[in-house]
């Protein structure tokens, strides 16, 4: 079909008719929601510590592998003091594992001053801008809000503002919050974590969910007897079962 048939047919399509049209696409982008972790999904925690202990071992004339291997026990600790990653917290710790080089306040405006765009996985980007165009997407994630918010920062456009969802824990708990904001969506949820996503169909069977194991990432080695929805490598993997 040439351009110029194009033009016209535009030409004589009333306003109305437009902005029927329009509406009618909006309506059909908000009846699905997709719902995304945030770690491991699409930001790499890993790469982010990696890059962060490589920069300050640098700095601080220290060797990289011994703070790596003590970085590693710390992370764990974190983990199982706090439940989630308290970057305060920390930055502190890590201070003494850099032998008091640089002070926790330091370290821990150096982690929520960095560009964390830097440490998505290589799909995220195009993946989000494919998905926007024909769903709502939301946030479910759980640690820090600030820590968490500050890696949303560049990919908000993409995002609902209303559908971000952080908890400092259990994130599962707002899944009744949720509904009660989404009746009548399709919604599904895309996480890494398989205790997650079985929890979640115990709570609201309907929703669709997508396990996503990227390559690299240490899979959970308990056995669960959910089976989730789907499973995926990477998140431009997923759009295939979106619909």
């Amino acid at each position: 079909m040439n351009v110029a048939y194009l033009k016209y047919i535009v030409k004589c399509v009333s306003k109305k008719t437009l902005f029927m049209l329009i509406s009618s696409i909006d309506s059909m982008n908000n009846s699905v929601l997709v719902l995304l972790d945030i770690d491991r999904t699409l930001f790499d925690p890993v790469l982010f510590r990696k890059t962060l202990l490589e920069e300050l071992s640098r700095k601080l004339n220290l060797n990289f592998q011994e703070i790596e291997a003590k970085e590693k026990e710390l992370y764990k600790e974190v983990a199982i003091k706090k439940g989630y990653f308290d970057p305060k917290y920390y930055a502190l710790r890590l201070s003494n594992i850099l032998e008091s080089k640089i002070s926790g306040e330091d370290l821990e405006s150096l982690i929520l001053s960095e560009d964390m765009s830097k440490y998505f996985y290589f799909d995220v980007l195009d993946s989000l801008k494919e998905l926007s165009g024909f769903c709502q997407i939301g946030i479910l994630s759980k640690g820090d809000e600030v820590f968490q918010r500050l890696k949303l920062k560049n990919i908000l456009k993409y995002l609902d503002s209303d559908e971000i969802y952080i908890a400092q824990d259990n994130k599962t708990k707002l899944i009744s919050k949720i509904l009660e904001k989404n009746l009548n969506k399709k919604i599904y949820l895309i996480d890494n974590d398989i205790k997650v996503l079985e929890q979640t169909k115990f709570i609201e069977n309907n929703w669709i969910t997508i396990l996503i194991e990227r390559e690299g990432v240490k899979k959970d080695d308990l056995e669960y007897n959910y089976v989730p929805d789907f499973k995926s490598p990477d998140l431009k993997s997923c759009l295939d079962f979106i619909k």
